[in-house]
């Protein structure tokens, strides 16, 4: 396999699921408010009435980039060198964790 080829598998991947994660939060978040007896469609478009609506989407696009960094990094490792995809996955998704969360830090 080419190693071009092997970073986009992985990207796509992390990608994924990154965008999965970021729905889930937000989805959780909407709910989180929706309980405040908030009414149900301001609970949805929660982003665009709270305050800090610019550092959420610049850490979500942070988010998103440091994870298709770290994806291409995975795919290589995975399909190129052939790491375990159990420890390597655990291994990049816990980066990803780490620095996506200071990519939200204002």
């Amino acid at each position: 396999m080419i190693e071009v080829n092997a970073r986009n598998i992985g990207k796509a991947l992390a990608l994924k699921s990154a965008y999965i994660g970021l729905v889930l939060a937000y989805l959780i978040c909407a709910i989180d408010f929706y309980s405040w007896d908030v009414e149900l469609t301001k609970a949805i478009f929660w982003i665009y009435f709270s305050d800090f609506k610019w550092p959420v989407i610049m850490g979500a696009f942070g988010f998103l980039k440091i994870s298709s960094f770290f994806g291409e990094k995975a795919g290589v490792s995975i399909l190129i060198n052939g790491k375990n995809e159990f420890w390597t996955g655990i291994k990049t998704g816990l980066l990803v964790l780490i620095f996506g969360g200071y990519s939200v830090v204002p």
